[in-house]
């Protein structure tokens, strides 16, 4: 709350800046972090993704760039822009990462996002031209850092993302993004360069002073599973730069791809720690899955619901499955990137009448005050239908013909069965629909990314459908190769945002959070984050965005698949809305609402990344605290040498311990070099390492250190810490991480005295 006094001096200079800095607009510093999330603040954030969506700003600089080497402007808008636009990503997730990325630095962290740049071909098989890539390099900046990883050259390039720096890692290896099957060995390799790529540019960037002394890592999605440092045997896993990182992976998908086994191959091949073995072997091939949830300290979805089935679908792991109770965990976009410029005009001018520093404070302000509130949805609907003429006239120079008063409703998603795209089609190919369709008098556009005949094939068919029935042609266009550089302009003159999907299948989609930063409603079945979001106008028209589709029963294949009566009933619902003034309003008005309160990344998403890194952080805080008062009590104890030996070398009449490891002929006993708890841990140390399988329990352990360690004082409080590593929460492998670091860290602190 702020407090009268400040009310007292504000000023409109002051609310605007208020308001812009929530939005992650405002210059100057940002202390969020500082005042939240003190041991976060003192790490450099590292978000590793191996796509990432390229912003505006980028694109205005390759526009420029191109007509200053005399390109022509039909060659820029429908060639080089849409090219290098698909370049660096396939989907959903490269679309998200600069906004979140950005956003982390709008609370005050330090952040680094590190990609590759693709540099030959587009997913799905096109070739770029090598002028086009060029044309992207020059308006990157240089940061002269050179190296090579293994046989392979790296040049790094920088873009500023506002407070945060994306450093894009351009190397032969990284001809096209994904290029082979999910777990082939190609792929495999791209994820292996691009570890190594990183770490080396980061112990650059270190040593220059321009990160902090400790890191958190990010890791986005299955393919930078080799990212923590003890994922492989190389000179990284033991590197002191990156000994006390924290690694929190985001899950942001379900579909079988984000869980897929890789080659056999690549376990030998690229050196990957034997100490996985055991734990990573499968019926089909290996699964990096486990490498990464074994190594990350926490866990998350990207939804409320998506994280609730990832906790069903990696029950081993649901102990590290996080969800922030204040600000969420759910994807968002960032203003800076797909607010409207005139909408937030709209919003700094009520920002001002009404004395509002926050934007929920300025809608519970509108809903105190019905005229205001009536004149804010007046200017809303007045800016927005300038948008959707902007967005009609940009449709006219790609071809497509939009009549005036015929809003547009985007079908505009990745092109995959899971995203129903197809049930729109439906609609067209059945006579009874697609007559109740054309009645709608809504403006149809459908298309997105394809990767396959399956995307390719669907919109042949609208094709087909267009030119068999001439009323189609006035209500359905066809968008081929969408791309990011298109969606702000579809987005914002949107009339509303369609997020259809099989039920549990979409993680969080953000195209429609698009839509709704921009006052476009919602048509949308519930899954991803569509519970978090929609309340249907059709059940209540005060607060109601959108309006909802529901499920037809699980069909022959299993899956719950969008209702194509429903479908059409919204589009049905959507024009009536439209075409009633006082309910387009009241519905617009709701949908911004949404998308500035729920959608911004700065204050939702991003706080809830770095409060669970704080919540994590403090824990491991904790437990170091705790080990080092018990070993410092342990060893001050500890000042007859005879017993020093005994202890770590000689035994105290405990014997050798005897470890039991499985083999192809049955189990095997192997005997510690001593019977002190340095041949134990060295002994140990060397099995687990080896990726040998042990058969002991945990509880043997802990009894062979006990009698090591019994009638010395001190020994009560050593033997808790032990007790905490090995009988909690843990999947065996970390616990003999932390196992063998404790003993580690014991052994040193007793060989001093």
């Amino acid at each position: 709350m702020i407090r009268d006094a400040q009310r007292e001096s504000s000023s409109p200079v002051k609310v605007v800046q208020s308001i812009l800095k929530e939005l992650g607009w405002a210059r100057g510093p940002y202390e969020w972090i500082k005042e939240n999330a003190p041991l976060a603040a003192q790490r450099t954030i590292v978000s590793s993704q191996m796509e990432i969506g390229l912003v505006r700003e980028v694109f205005r600089k390759v526009r420029r760039e191109a007509k200053a080497r005399g390109y022509s402007q039909k060659e820029i808008e429908n060639k080089i822009i849409p090219q290098i636009a698909q370049l660096t990503m396939t989907g959903g997730l490269g679309a998200l990462m600069p906004d979140l990325i950005r956003g982390l630095a709008d609370n005050g962290a330090d952040v680094i996002g590190v990609t590759p740049l693709y540099s030959k071909w587009i997913k799905g098989g096109e070739s770029v031209d090598k002028q086009y890539v060029d044309i992207l390099l020059s308006v990157l900046e240089d940061t002269g850092i050179k190296y090579k990883v293994d046989d392979s050259s790296v040049k790094v390039y920088l873009l500023k993302l506002g407070r945060a720096r994306l450093y894009f890692l351009y190397s032969p290896v990284f001809d096209g993004v994904y290029p082979d099957p999910a777990g082939g060995v190609r792929r495999t390799e791209q994820m292996v360069i691009f570890r190594k790529a990183q770490f080396k540019l980061l112990k650059i960037l270190k040593q220059e002073g321009k990160t902090k002394d400790k890191f958190i890592f990010l890791t986005n999605e299955l393919y930078t599973g080799l990212v923590p440092p003890e994922a492989l045997k190389d000179e990284y896993t033991e590197n002191e730069d990156f000994r006390e990182s924290l690694v929190y992976q985001i899950n942001h998908s379900v579909v079988p791809a984000a869980f897929s086994d890789f080659e056999f191959s690549i376990f030998d091949k690229f050196k990957i720690n034997p100490a996985f073995k055991p734990y990573i072997f499968r019926e089909k091939g290996i699964s990096i899955a486990d490498i990464i949830f074994i190594l990350s300290d926490g866990i998350n979805g990207v939804a409320k619901m998506h994280t609730q089935i990832l906790k069903s679908l990696i029950p081993h792991y649901m102990y590290k499955i996080y969800e922030d109770e204040v600000y969420g965990n759910t994807n968002c976009v960032h203003s800076m990137q797909w607010l409207s410029k005139k909408l937030l005009k709209v919003v700094l001018e009520y920002a001002i009448k009404t004395n509002s520093f926050s934007l929920e404070e300025l809608f519970d302000n509108l809903e105190k005050n019905k005229e205001l509130k009536n004149n804010f949805s007046i200017e809303i609907d007045k800016v927005k239908q300038t948008l959707e003429e902007s967005l009609r006239k940009w449709l006219k120079t790609k071809g497509i013909e939009v009549k005036e008063g015929f809003p547009i409703i985007p079908i505009m998603r990745r092109i995959v069965p899971y995203k129903a795209a197809d049930k729109f089609v439906l609609l067209l190919e059945d006579n009874d629909f697609r007559e109740r369709l054309i009645k709608t008098d809504n403006f149809y556009l459908i298309g997105g990314r394809t990767f396959d005949d399956w995307s390719r094939e669907l919109l042949d068919r609208v094709k087909s459908l267009r030119n068999k029935y001439p009323a189609l042609k006035e209500r359905v266009g066809i968008l081929y190769d969408y791309n990011i550089a298109e969606a702000a302009i579809i987005w914002m003159g949107a009339l509303a945002g369609v997020m259809i999907s099989n039920y549990g299948r979409e993680a969080s989609a953000t195209s429609m959070m698009k839509g709704l930063l921009n006052s476009a409603f919602l048509i949308a079945t519930q899954d991803g984050a569509i519970p978090e979001l929609l309340i249907d106008f059709s059940e209540d028209k005060e607060r109601g965005n959108g309006f909802e589709v529901t499920y037809s029963p699980r069909d022959e294949e299993g899956e719950v698949r969008p209702s194509e009566e429903s479908l059409l009933k919204a589009f049905e619902d959507a024009a009536r809305v439209y075409k009633d003034e006082k309910l387009r309003r009241k519905i617009r008005y709701n949908a911004f609402r949404a998308g500035l309160l729920n959608c911004n990344v700065v204050t939702k998403q991003a706080r809830g990344l770095i409060s669970s890194g704080e919540r994590l952080l403090k824990k491991k805080e904790a437990i170091f605290k705790e080990q080092m008062e018990a070993m410092e009590k342990f060893t001050s104890c500890l000042n007859d040498k005879e017993l020093i030996d005994e202890i770590l070398y000689k035994g105290r009449d405990n014997g050798y311990f005897h470890f039991n490891v499985a083999t192809e002929n049955g189990n095997v006993k192997i005997v510690a070099k001593n019977p002190g708890l340095a041949g134990f841990r060295d002994t140990l140390k060397d099995s687990v390492y080896k990726g040998e399988y042990l058969q002991d329990y945990f509880y043997w352990y802990y009894k062979y250190i006990e009698r090591l360690l019994q009638g010395v004082e001190g020994s009560g409080e050593i033997m808790e810490c032990f007790h905490k590593i090995l009988f909690y929460k843990g999947v065996g492998l970390k616990r003999y991480f932390k196992f063998i670091k404790f003993l580690d860290q014991l052994i040193a602190a007793i060989e001093k005295r």
